[in-house]
């Protein structure tokens, strides 16, 4: 099928679920399909709809792609895209006011993330401008998974003259295989990378993860930072970015007392985890492996079941923001569950 619509697409659903006695959530309704190169947008009106499409564990939507020619196809909730909106516009506003009293080297590269914002306004389809490089440099949090990966190569698409900063505290966190995909990712992109060791006492949050009676993430986190903070100070730079995606509307981006801003990207797009993963396989990241945490944390929940509810109520936040898809939260769950 060359040319889709919403009455041929209804007639192709109709057709595929009489074939293979497929049960359904009955007859969605869709409003609209946008067809890219690679890629069939469907907008339905709200999650049922989307479900009625996608089956269980995608089995409907696949046959659907194979039926389209091999195009991916994404179906998307008309409701979905409004909250989606209306994060990015809290964003967007919340940076307009900080970008009011930035210097002019600080102001071009804050005026090109408020236009990306712009024009994920109007996903579908996604269009990330590549721009040539401006002279200001950005620094982005590197840790080599899927959000970082991602936040790296949209701000190389940007021209915003990116440094990847990983913060090393040890094999505990960054593991040698996590350094070697490192390695390979920044080979491709040609992105300046630096390893820098923490500013902070990791012996203390080794400790009480050991003992039980602390999960290590949140001490974590502040560390890494802190330190990503400190060597921007160090060397001039002014921006920030992170690869957060809970963190959406107003709450994505703030500033330090002394003017460097801290933005976390995917979550000042209101990007999901599907997005990301997209994203990031064009940077020359692998398909995403349903394996939480570092290897600090699989250790701490081994020992300490309670770690593990942690790590789970952690995945249906994101689940309830529209971050994760269902299935995949699922998956994350049970690679928690079977430590």
């Amino acid at each position: 099928m060359d040319k889709c619509d919403p009455k041929t697409l209804l007639e192709l659903l109709e057709e595929i679920v009489k074939e293979y006695k497929w049960e359904t959530y009955g007859k969605p309704s869709i409003l609209n399909v946008i067809e890219s190169e690679d890629k069939v947008y469907v907008i339905v009106e709200n999650r049922r709809d989307r479900a009625s499409i996608i089956g269980y564990g995608g089995i409907i939507v696949k046959e659907v792609c194979k039926r389209l020619g091999g195009r991916k196809v994404i179906v998307l909730s008309y409701t979905d895209l409004l909250s989606k909106r209306r994060r990015i516009l809290e964003a967007v506003r919340s940076l307009e006011n900080i970008a009011k009293s930035l210097p002019a080297d600080t102001k071009i590269i804050v005026e090109r993330i408020l236009k990306l914002g712009a024009e994920e306004l109007f996903y579908p389809p996604r269009s990330i401008p590549n721009l040539p490089p401006i002279d200001s440099r950005v620094a982005v949090a590197f840790s080599g998974g899927v959000d970082s990966t991602a936040t790296l190569f949209i701000a190389l698409k940007l021209g915003l003259n990116p440094i990847a900063v990983t913060v090393d505290p040890g094999p505990f966190i960054i593991p040698a295989h996590t350094k070697k995909s490192i390695g390979k990712i920044l080979s491709k992109l040609k992105v300046e990378h630096h390893y820098i060791p923490p500013q902070g006492d990791f012996n203390e949050i080794l400790r009480l993860a050991g003992l039980g009676y602390r999960v290590p993430c949140g001490a974590c986190s502040k560390i890494i930072e802190q330190t990503v903070v400190e060597y921007a100070r160090r060397n001039n730079i002014r921006v920030i970015l992170f690869g957060d995606s809970l963190s959406t509307g107003r709450f994505s981006c703030r500033v330090f007392f002394d003017n460097i801003i801290r933005l976390n990207l995917p979550g000042f797009l209101s990007l999901s985890k599907a997005d990301l993963t997209e994203i990031a396989m064009r940077a020359g990241h692998g398909e995403l492996k349903h394996i939480y945490g570092c290897p600090l944390l699989q250790s701490s929940m081994k020992k300490h079941r309670w770690m593990k509810y942690i790590a789970i109520e952690r995945i249906l936040r994101e689940t309830r923001a529209g971050i994760l898809e269902p299935m995949d939260a699922l998956r994350y769950i049970k690679n928690i569950l079977k430590l």
